[in-house]
């Protein structure tokens, strides 16, 4: 469970707002690349594309790999530090 963050002490307010929304944003990738694997794996199996479903195809991987990205990125900046450690 999170641990509320301690605004009593003096704390620059800028990475107050970072950590607060690391876990969101981090939701929101995760959920938007699921969805872009699961219509880019639903187009693979449908018979022959059409132009258009080619398109939306080629867009899917796309925001997959962009997205796959993003997430190791997230977290491997949290990981080394890249972001304040939250207050306890």
């Amino acid at each position: 469970m999170r641990q509320q963050l301690d605004l009593d002490r003096k704390t620059d307010p800028r990475s107050v707002r970072r950590v607060a929304a690391f876990y969101p944003v981090l939701m929101v990738v995760v959920v938007l690349t699921l969805l872009a694997g699961g219509v880019a794996l639903w187009l693979a199996a449908l018979a022959p594309l059409s132009p258009p479903q080619d398109r939306i195809f080629e867009s899917a991987i796309a925001t997959w790999q962009m997205g796959v990205g993003a997430i190791f990125g997230l977290l491997g900046s949290k990981a080394a530090g890249g972001l304040p450690p939250e207050e306890n």
